[in-house]
């Protein structure tokens, strides 16, 4: 379930809507973390080898852990002047709350969800996905077009079309009133009238409306558009939540020295993925052979077993060469040198996807950070 091009259309078409009618209120720090999880969100959790992220009750818990490093990054802006020009800056404060951030990270993944759902499951939507012992929780798109298609308690048809067509005239001047007094209470009205048409629908079945399946329709409405963009919108509002991160952060800049973090991160992150690298190059055309075996037909329209081991040693050489590079970058952090920051910085940058390079990058660019790097350089 990789990210496509489509993950980046729909993104770009919601983030940049909502951008150009909202006056500025959804902003581009908006646009950013709700792009970055329409594409990327679920797909990076599912990475690690954790199903959950690919499910419709669970994706809020993943979301609620990747709205930390978001929200982290809330505190930062990018100045592009020209692409030689580059520089990430720390602001004096976070511009999004805790909560606001995490109404945006939910809503792009609740979207990405969508589309995978819609497109490469075919219509297939699950709920819960098979854990241990238990199996998956999932419905289809038939299911949403058949449920209550009959009715719990069927009466006469012409009285039921009868019901429905009341109801119907009732939305339309509801929806109108909602219009004209647009509030809280009209919206809670609105609401209630949905979920009193679907009891009775239920209640009566499909003839209720002529057979069409509105049931189904809204609830997919509601579970893939209304929660999203209701989301969106309340990540525009002031949360009353307090952010409960705030007062600690000027007591941790002050007892922990980040830069030799982050340098023995880099370190042992390099010495893994060579040490990962070299394991691959050992058992090579074993690995290939294997996950050829697991699909030969499928994976037979990209490549034979030779040139799978082929692309699979150019891999592992950039995977080599990946981690002496970061080896190089946490020594030269070590050793203050601008240029290996600058370099540092701009991996980071690179891997911004990983959510874990967007964390790199905005931690080296600290006030208290550049600092050291910018004495460094006077001296």
């Amino acid at each position: 379930m990789m990210p496509t091009i489509a993950h980046f259309i729909l993104a770009g078409i919601i983030g940049l809507s909502f951008y150009s009618i909202s006056d500025g209120k959804f902003s581009k720090i908006h646009i950013f973390i709700f792009f970055m999880n329409n594409v990327w969100g679920p797909d990076l959790i599912a990475t690690i080898g954790l199903p959950i992220s690919h499910s419709i009750l669970l994706w809020p818990l993943c979301a609620y852990f990747l709205t930390f490093p978001y929200h982290y990054f809330t505190k930062f802006t990018v100045n592009l002047k020209d692409w030689r020009k580059f520089e990430i800056v720390e602001l004096k404060e976070k511009r999004l709350t805790f909560s606001q951030t995490f109404f945006l990270v939910l809503a792009g993944g609740i979207m990405h969800l969508y589309l995978d759902f819609m497109i490469n499951n075919m219509g297939y939507i699950v709920l819960v996905p098979s854990i241990a012992n238990f199996g998956t929780v999932s419905f289809t798109l038939y299911d949403l077009n058949v449920l209550f298609k009959y009715g719990l308690f069927p009466i006469n048809p012409i009285l039921s079309v009868f019901i429905g067509g009341f109801f119907i005239i009732g939305f339309i001047f509801l929806f109108i009133r909602l219009l004209k007094f647009y509030s809280k209470r009209e919206a809670i009205l609105v609401l209630i009238y949905i979920i009193a048409f679907s009891v009775i629908f239920s209640l009566l079945g499909q003839i209720f409306t002529l057979s069409h399946p509105d049931l189904g329709a809204i609830l997919y409405i509601m579970l893939f558009w209304g929660i999203p963009m209701l989301l969106i919108v309340l990540s525009t509002k002031k949360s009353k939540i307090i952010d409960l991160k705030n007062h600690k952060e000027e007591k941790e800049k002050k007892n922990k020295d980040h830069i030799k973090r982050v340098s023995r991160i880099l370190f042992f992150t390099g010495i893994l993925i060579i040490i990962i690298s070299l394991i691959f190059m050992r058992y090579n055309r074993e690995i290939i052979n294997y996950a050829i075996s697991l699909n030969p037909e499928e994976m037979s329209r990209y490549f034979n077993f030779e040139s799978g081991v082929l692309l699979a040693y150019l891999l592992e050489l950039c995977g080599i060469t990946f981690g002496f590079i970061l080896i190089i970058c946490s020594i030269g952090l070590n050793y203050r040198i601008k240029k290996i920051w600058q370099l540092t910085i701009y991996i980071g940058i690179l891997f911004t996807w990983t959510v874990l390079g967007l964390v790199l990058a905005c931690k080296l660019c600290e006030d208290t950070i550049k600092t050291e790097f910018y004495i460094k350089k006077e001296n």
